[in-house]
């Protein structure tokens, strides 16, 4: 594993400046544009993985799956060589540099105050709504992946997991070892590899939710035995000296075994969590169904979210495909029996011999 000495040039146009931090695939790296002049993240596909297509191709599923998501993600990302003797491209994604530091640094010094936590989880739910409403499940939801922001935003990094929506993850492990998200975050469908979608996130949501106010997770031990006992018994109940008794049902909807118990949507989540903030008594009041309708979902309409200004969600219809919008009707054309095309027929040819005379 060799690192980018400060000064490397990657892609004719990224200077490196320092080193920010080292993951499993990748090291990601503090560098300039030279020619926008701004800071930017830089993270390379270590070397010793350049050779290994499977890895590659997982590392440009990310990047695209970042792209997708629009401004805030990635720049750019591609393939160069780097270095005279390097005998395979290596991938580059560009990002924004961050200004703050992970969730994971925060709750190293204990449990978050109510009102703190409920802001964090919506703003965690924005995120998540962008990247549902683009179909992707993240499926790797978790403090370290928590970024806050010197300025009070959220953002939800590593989609290195992450997976199109509806579709099986098939294998929970990689062909090198590395589970695909974290045991004790990851939704029970996730843990018995089975379909997915956005509720799965929103499980791993609650989880996180659950740390911040208790300090601690829900399910602690090793993977297997973390991934049977969260699929065979339901998540404890947020004991009462940690919240109201309407986040702490809040959380025990976002951790319903079954997804269908769940909240639909990041947007009903974030309505819930600002229900409980506002009237943090009444625990009837932040069920999945009624949040559902507070903010238009029905189980007959597939939903998107929009984004507002304001950090707040919005439910939105999806576009009708093409057969599905309402138009003009078509004229109807009459269709004539058998006899009826016989006698149009005799008098075309009646009409034509007539004139043939004239």
């Amino acid at each position: 594993m060799n690192d980018l000495d400060v000064g490397a040039v990657i892609a004719d146009r990224y200077e490196v400046r320092g080193m920010l931090g080292r993951g499993g695939t990748g090291t990601v790296y503090q560098a300039i544009d030279r020619i926008r002049g701004d800071e930017v993240a830089l993270k390379i596909l270590h070397a010793e993985l350049a050779s290994e297509p499977l890895v590659v191709a997982r590392m440009m599923r990310e990047a695209e799956l970042l792209a997708r998501l629009g401004v805030g993600h990635v720049l750019e990302f591609g393939q160069t060589r780097i270095g005279r003797s390097s005998d395979f491209e290596q991938v580059y994604i560009v990002m924004p540099k961050l200004t703050g530091e992970p969730l994971s640094v925060l709750l190293e010094a204990g449990p978050v105050a109510p009102a703190r936590a409920i802001a964090i989880t919506r703003g965690l739910c924005s995120e998540l709504a962008r990247a549902h409403s683009h179909g992707i499940v993240h499926r790797d939801v978790k403090p370290d992946n928590v970024i806050l922001g010197s300025d009070g935003s959220i953002q939800l990094i590593d989609f290195g997991v992450a997976k199109r929506q509806g579709t099986f993850q098939g294998a929970s492990v990689t062909e090198h070892g590395v589970v695909f998200g974290t045991p004790e975050y990851m939704a029970p469908e996730q843990a018995q590899g089975l379909r997915l979608d956005g509720r799965s996130d929103l499980y791993a949501t609650g989880v996180v939710l659950f740390e911040m106010l208790s300090g601690s997770r829900p399910f602690v031990g090793g993977s297997e035995s973390v991934m049977t006992e969260k699929s065979s018994q339901p998540a404890p109940m947020l004991a009462d000296t940690f919240a109201s008794p309407a986040l702490r049902r809040v959380v025990a909807h976002a951790l319903a075994t079954d997804p269908r118990d769940r909240y639909r949507s990041a947007a009903s989540l974030s309505w819930a969590l600002e229900s409980a903030g506002r009237d943090p008594t009444h625990d009837k009041s932040v069920a999945p169904a009624l949040a559902s309708e507070a903010i238009g979902e029905s189980p007959n309409t597939q939903m998107s979210v929009r984004i507002e200004r304001d950090g707040g969600l919005r439910p939105t219809e999806r576009p009708r495909a093409a057969s599905e919008r309402p138009g003009r009707a078509a004229p109807r054309v009459p269709i004539l029996p058998w006899w009826g095309w016989i006698g149009a027929g005799c008098m075309g040819a009646a009409l034509g011999a007539w004139l043939a005379w004239r």
